[in-house]
């Protein structure tokens, strides 16, 4: 694999996660040729985390625009705000360091556990 890939694989969470209420897996396989694909996910007390981003573009540059808005994500995350938060942080983080030039899709989730909506 190429420096771009072995990124990919260290953005990766477990590859599954069971619990009385649920179970979560997923993989991605990074190819010789990486986008900017990645996923996440947490499990807290009361709820899952969830996000899909592709960054734009291939290789390396892809994998760094990948890499910044999952760290930002998680670390949003962790100081316990929900996604609406997590999403204007990475946005914010994204562009102060690319300007316009390059962007991420993504898509944030949080579930409650116990009624599986999903909730702000």
């Amino acid at each position: 694999l190429n420096v771009a890939a072995e990124m990919q694989w260290n953005l990766q969470p477990l590859r599954a996660f069971t619990t009385d209420q649920f179970s979560i897996a997923g993989q991605l396989i990074p190819a010789y040729e990486v986008g900017g694909d990645c996923y996440d996910y947490n499990v807290g007390a009361t709820h899952l985390d969830l996000s899909s981003l592709d960054a734009m573009g291939h290789g390396v540059q892809a994998s760094l625009l990948a890499a910044l808005t999952t760290a930002v994500m998680r670390n949003v995350r962790r100081s316990g705000e929900g996604p609406v938060a997590q999403i204007t942080e990475a946005d914010r983080q994204v562009l102060a360091r690319f300007g316009g030039d390059q962007f991420v899709t993504a898509l944030a989730m949080r579930l409650a556990i116990s009624t599986s909506a999903v909730v702000r």
